[in-house]
């Protein structure tokens, strides 16, 4: 989703634009369960099996991780790969890398 389309649709819930950095921010020490991006993963598109934004290594490895989510839904990964319990900037320098679900 592009940039402006996000902020558009988080202040339409109340949050300003400091509050999505903010909430953008903890991503470094989250994960996100693997049911919530799998669709990103998988038959993307007719040209691109996983959606063009992910680094191709990144997303093959993804894969690996999330096989078998449909059997253990609870299956996830962290969102900063480099340095997940650290709070950092590293989600952000590896967004623009194509390494962030």
């Amino acid at each position: 989703m592009p940039m402006n389309q996000i902020i558009q649709n988080i202040q339409s819930r109340g949050f300003s634009v400091q509050e999505i950095v903010a909430l953008s921010g903890a991503l470094t020490i989250g994960f996100s369960h693997c049911k919530e991006f799998i669709s990103t993963l998988y038959n993307y598109s007719k040209t691109s099996e996983s959606a063009p934004s992910y680094n191709p290594r990144f997303s093959q490895a993804l894969r690996n991780a999330c096989a078998n989510y449909n059997k253990n839904p609870t299956l996830s990964v962290f969102n900063d790969v480099m340095s997940p319990n650290k709070f950092n900037n590293m989600y952000f320098q590896n967004l623009s890398k194509g390494l962030v679900d």
